[in-house]
């Protein structure tokens, strides 16, 4: 029997006895000797977690029995390969699909069996459990460090380094930067500044450019104050939650240097609080909103809403977001009438082009369904000569290429002639889209075209003018992904 041996070991267990890769392996090989069977090959993830199948070498295995390269999986410990329930059901499922069997050397785990299979399950779940059990407990420790004053292992935060010690040194050149954004916070807005440091070639600690919410994320954090929060923001499935009753405390690091002090921070907070409060939300719905590229940089257009001058109607426009959040484009903003011009003109060409489509595939089926028919008689004719012995085996051969490419021709000739019945259907969505358009209201609209458009690029050719006589931008669509 073909064995896959798959081994793992996350970063904190490599030097834990009986869990390191040799150890497994050396154990697998004799749990295999032992049953008389072959081993294929081996899948070792070194230094990584089993909390989801996220690791290139079990990728690699599920890959290969879908290849059929093997007939069943060997590991040390069930762990070793999966902790989560849902995990362990997909890749039951994938075992049961391509026949192939799993077996744990130290464990009386056996996927042949309807028993076998309810126990691994029941076990997994008992994994899921544990895991979930040390989540707490990690949760629970490090929140008695931080109310200890000591700052849990995490990422460096922008203005600081860690030393040889663990400790946090003040970086001087990205420090100045971290007191340039508070003290702008207080007459600017997070979107304000992050233009301002993107335009005056100030990279984020990630050597890329800034925007709102990495602004945003610095204002929030205590520790340029000399303090420590703990559990402020909690995920709830796949958003983030703020919570009202955290954990802060003095950050007890000796020598530490904040860069702001702790009033200057406690106003920030409450400038935060003070602005989202008087912040107003868009519910409109933009039907090009985030589907428009800019031509020129690539970002995506949004659209935005504002009233010009009292008591006139508002004027619904979208704007570049490479311009507006990032600063490093200079591609105008356009109406929203501007880009429905755009957008029916890019119609009108499409259902052009479909019609030229449809005439060059104009073809009589019932005609080429005779043709085909007539080769089929012509190869079978040809089929009896041969075996009666009145046409050699070269002419039969000749006789048998030349039939075959001319019913290769007339079956692409219905291939495209079926393709062109699809092309009919998008004409008519097309027409019904260009007729209704305008009496769509705009949530129909962002329907339409967000389950028609991955993207549409445009690029403006002209800008629109303001005044008495306004006249909106002329824009062209230079490229579209449908979805």
């Amino acid at each position: 029997m073909r064995c896959a041996i798959y081994a793992r070991v996350s970063t904190d267990e490599q030097a834990t006895e009986g869990f390191s890769i040799p150890a497994q392996k050396e154990r697998l090989e004799s749990f295999i000797k032992s049953q008389g069977w072959h081993i294929h090959d081996f899948y070792i993830d070194d230094g990584y977690s089993a909390k989801n199948l996220e690791r290139p070498q079990i990728k690699r295995m599920m890959k290969d029995i879908e290849a059929n390269k093997f007939d069943v999986v060997v590991v040390y410990k069930l762990d070793r390969m999966v902790r989560s329930v849902a995990d362990l059901h997909k890749l039951l499922k994938l075992f049961e699909r391509n026949k192939v069997m799993f077996k744990s050397a130290t464990e009386m785990f056996d996927t042949t069996s309807a028993m076998g299979r309810f126990f691994i399950t029941l076990v997994g779940a008992m994994a899921e459990w544990e895991r979930e059990n040390i989540g707490e407990r990690v949760k629970f420790g490090t929140q008695q460090m931080v109310e200890q004053g000591i700052r849990p292992g995490s990422p460096r935060p922008y203005g600081y380094e860690y030393t040889e010690g663990g400790e946090l040194k003040i970086v001087e050149d990205e420090a100045k930067w971290v007191k340039f954004i508070f003290d702008k916070y207080a007459t600017n807005g997070a979107q304000t500044i992050a233009i301002e440091l993107n335009q005056m070639g100030i990279k984020n600690k990630k050597n890329d450019l800034w925007h709102g919410s990495s602004i945003r994320y610095i204002l929030d954090n205590p520790i340029y104050a000399g303090l420590l929060r703990w559990d402020y923001r909690r995920r709830s499935g796949d958003v983030r939650i703020f919570n009202d009753d955290f954990t802060i405390a003095e950050f007890k690091q000796e020598g530490f240097q904040p860069i702001i002090t702790k009033e200057q921070f406690e106003l920030t907070q409450s400038l935060i609080k003070e602005r989202a409060t008087n912040r107003i939300r868009s519910t409109t719905h933009y039907p090009f909103s985030t589907i428009i590229r800019c031509s020129e940089c690539g970002h995506k257009y949004v659209g935005r809403t504002e009233i010009r001058q009292p008591g006139n109607r508002p004027y619904r426009s979208y704007s570049c977001q490479g311009r507006k959040k990032y600063g490093v484009c200079n591609a105008a903003s356009f109406s929203e009438e501007a880009m429905n011009e755009a957008f029916l003109k890019s119609l009108e060409y499409s259902l052009g082009q479909l019609d030229e489509i449809a005439a060059g595939h104009d073809i009589n089926h019932i005609d080429v369904e005779n043709s085909l028919l007539k080769i089929q008689n012509k190869k079978e004719r040809a089929k009896e000569l041969y075996i009666e012995g009145d046409i050699s085996k070269k002419r039969y051969q000749e006789l048998m290429n030349e039939y075959t490419k001319e019913e290769n021709k007339l079956q692409s000739a219905i291939d495209e002639a079926e393709e062109v019945i699809s092309t009919e259907e998008i004409k008519k969505f097309l027409l019904h889209l260009k007729d209704e358009w305008k009496d769509m209201d705009y949530e129909a609209q962002k329907k339409a075209i967000q389950s028609t458009f991955e993207t549409i690029t445009i690029k403006v050719i002209k800008k629109g003018t303001a005044g008495k006589n306004p006249k909106p931008a002329v824009l062209d669509i230079i490229d579209y992904q449908k979805r």
